[in-house]
């Protein structure tokens, strides 16, 4: 396969976006998860909470 040539301001513009990449270590990547996860939980107690007042809603908002 034949690679296509791209100009110049392509590269630039790749090049900017590489280098502005936010990079992680492996205690934030891991605390960003925990974050999710805790994300998770809390709108799953909503909707326990929420199910106990209506049963049906839970199937509806599912």
């Amino acid at each position: 396969m034949r690679k296509t040539t791209k100009s110049p301001g392509e590269k630039i513009v790749k090049d900017i976006k590489r280098a502005t990449r936010k990079h992680y270590s492996s205690e934030e990547k891991i605390r960003i998860v925990l974050d999710g996860l805790r994300g998770e939980d809390v709108r799953r107690q909503v909707l326990d909470s929420k199910a106990d007042a209506a049963p049906f809603s839970r199937r509806l908002l599912q």
